[in-house]
């Protein structure tokens, strides 16, 4: 059975997907998206997710098909995974298996509470704990998995917690066997926090790392080779850009690129929205919230591009097949009390299909089961 599931999750390795964003980043338009003529129908996709009540004590990991011909996105459930109250569910999604964290009971203070787990059609299985709270794994084409693993500092002294002085605590990055959940470690240091952003085309883990002595993007090598480059601390919402070969995130006050190759930062917009929330799209292009919260936007050479197919609000692209994208839109005067609605969006048609999951749930997305990115 090992050996059957190792070979069904390689066999689950991202491939090139066919289908692009109609827009170019340099402006060109797409010859294939001419207007007026109808975009061909969009094809179905599978887009993987979490999904429970927010104060709830477990969370559903499914599998949503995605096809505009229908109101809705049907719905066919994994497995249930068991947590502690409300907890922070992250995740990633390799074809239909899914590796999840949750929070499980630990000593109160600490922020390693997390445990990966594997989810399959109809189970569970727990691979490592230890892992760093709300923290989302890389998994890469080939099947291995990364997280963000740590050990509590001591808490600094009350007149130093005063000034903001924050605890050091040791940080690990961790490959962990999918199948048996044995661990090894590939990058240590010490600071507050070792968050994994995303991978490169070489499978790269782009992992952000912020301490006393400031804050920089890691580019990891799984064979342990390490490139650094420092970034004004509170970068964050990290993706990988395949058409220009850069990390973009949000920095403050911007959207930023990083090129993997020169590790030259660059400046892509400028913004007084504090929740950009930009994503690379497989055109080059990249989706972030709008300026002033009017919705979603496309970024195209330096251009702001309001979009918006849900309306006014904060939106933010996470994941991608090539062409369906899964988009979590929060309103910008909400009549209810429900947490943000997650959807999936058709850029050439701009419209969006929602997921057949009470509107109380919350939503994780977790990526896209023909392969995508985070």
């Amino acid at each position: 059975m090992k050996r059957s599931l190792r070979i069904a999750l390689l066999s689950f390795a991202v491939a090139g997907v066919a289908g692009a964003i109609a827009v170019s980043r340099d402006g060109k338009r797409d010859a294939r998206a001419s207007d007026p003529a109808p975009a061909a129908a969009a094809p179905l996709a599978q887009l993987v997710f979490a999904h429970g009540e927010v104060d709830g004590f477990q969370t559903e990991v499914a599998i949503a098909t995605l096809d505009l011909g229908k109101n809705v996105a049907s719905v066919r459930g994994l497995a249930t995974l068991a947590h502690t109250k409300g907890s922070a569910v992250r995740g990633a999604a390799l074809g239909e298996v899914a590796f999840v964290v949750v929070s499980e009971e630990a000593p109160r203070g600490t922020s390693y509470d997390g445990a990966l787990y594997r989810v399959e059609s109809g189970r569970f299985t727990r691979l490592c704990g230890g892992v760093a709270r709300a923290a989302t794994p890389l998994v890469t084409k080939s099947g291995r998995v990364y997280v963000a693993r740590g050990v509590d500092g001591q808490d600094p002294p009350a007149d130093e917690a005063q000034k903001l002085v924050l605890r050091t605590d040791t940080l690990t990055v961790d490959d962990v066997d999918p199948i048996t959940g044995a661990t090894r470690t590939v990058w240590k240091g010490q600071g507050y926090q070792a968050f994994l952003g995303a991978l490169t085309a070489r499978d790269e883990l782009v992992v952000y790392h912020s301490s006393a002595g400031g804050a920089a993007i890691v580019l990891l090598d799984p064979s342990g080779t390490t490139r650094v480059a420092p970034v004004v601390p509170f970068a964050r919402d990290f993706s990988f850009d395949k058409v220009h070969n850069a990390v973009v995130f949000a920095n403050l006050g911007e959207v930023s690129s990083l090129d993997v190759s020169t590790l030259a930062l660059k400046t892509l917009y400028r913004t007084p929205n504090d929740h950009p929330m930009p994503f690379a799209l497989p055109s080059g292009d990249v989706a972030l919230s709008s300026d002033g919260d009017k919705g979603l936007a496309v970024l195209q050479a330096g251009h702001h591009r309001l979009l918006s197919p849900l309306g006014d609000g904060d939106d933010q692209a996470t994941h991608t097949d090539g062409r369906w994208v899964a988009l979590r839109h929060s309103p910008k005067a909400p009549t209810t009390f429900d947490p943000p609605l997650v959807v999936g969006w058709d850029p050439l048609t701009n419209k969006t299909q929602r997921l057949d999951v009470p509107s109380a749930h919350f939503v994780e997305p977790l990526g896209f089961v023909s392969g995508g990115a985070l």
